[in-house]
């Protein structure tokens, strides 16, 4: 029953938010996405990271996601 609740409830807009990545600083766009199972970030070609966050999933635990991955995103 809870999951027919998540198929017809709207995921919350997509926040917006920086990381630092050395000198410099990165637009960090974190979006939710309601058949996401995990955290996935992405590097787009414009050099914005993108932040799936899953139906269950916090803006707080996907920016702590994303601050242990900096390293991967610096390379």
């Amino acid at each position: 029953m809870l999951e027919r609740w998540f198929k017809f409830k709207r995921p919350p807009a997509p926040t917006t938010d920086a990381l630092q990545l050395g000198a410099r600083a990165v637009p960090l766009l974190m979006v939710h996405h309601p058949r996401a199972r995990r955290y996935l970030l992405r590097l787009r070609p414009d050099g914005t990271v993108r932040l799936t966050i899953p139906r269950l999933g916090t803006v707080a635990a996907g920016r702590d996601f994303a601050l242990r991955n900096v390293g991967w995103l610096e390379q």
